[in-house]
């Protein structure tokens, strides 16, 4: 019942003003009922009310990275790091981005993110990926093995230490 009040208050505060803050607590609402469709729209209506908001701006490219449009989620995550310059979610997602089209940035970025969180599996696997994808498979492998004792049930950390031990493997 707590959590209907909730989202009925929150649904109402948003309604009647735009505040980022009403927008996070129905965004906590929704992910932790696991409404995807909801999210997605309060992401969207988020964005189209608040367009400044680093915050929204930060879920609109993550959307759109996960829905596959490139292209709008480098803009989106340039945007936010405009803004926020510091942010680490921005930079290491904008970095995994880059990793095709632009690997020297995509490096470059990495590293920066990673100086700043040297023990952030997600971001210690970015590094490592870009490093193995630019052809430095000997500096990729004890990040990737590090990541991969860090958080030892994830498939694609595993998936890229497995690559890079076999790539060290026929050197």
């Amino acid at each position: 019942q707590k959590i209907k009040d909730a989202l009925r208050d929150f649904n109402e505060a948003w309604k009647l003003d735009a505040f980022d803050l009403y927008a996070e607590k129905l965004y906590s609402v929704y992910q932790s009922q696991k409404d995807q469709s909801s999210l997605v729209n309060l992401i969207n209506e988020w964005h189209q009310r608040l367009p400044n908001s680093s915050q929204a701006l930060l879920l609109m490219a993550m959307l759109q990275q996960e829905k596959g449009q490139t292209n709008e989620a480098i803009d989106a995550y340039e945007k936010v790091l405009r803004a926020q310059p510091d942010n680490q979610i921005a930079m290491n997602n904008l970095a995994w981005l880059y990793i095709d089209g632009h690997p020297e940035k995509a490096e470059k970025l990495a590293s920066v993110v990673f100086a700043r969180a040297p023990d952030a599996v997600d971001i210690i696997d970015t590094y490592g990926w870009i490093l193995f994808k630019n052809g430095k498979v000997k500096e990729a492998l004890p990040l990737l093995e590090k990541a991969s004792r860090l958080s030892p049930d994830n498939a694609l950390i595993k998936e890229h230490l497995l690559h890079v031990q076999q790539a060290v493997g026929s050197n």
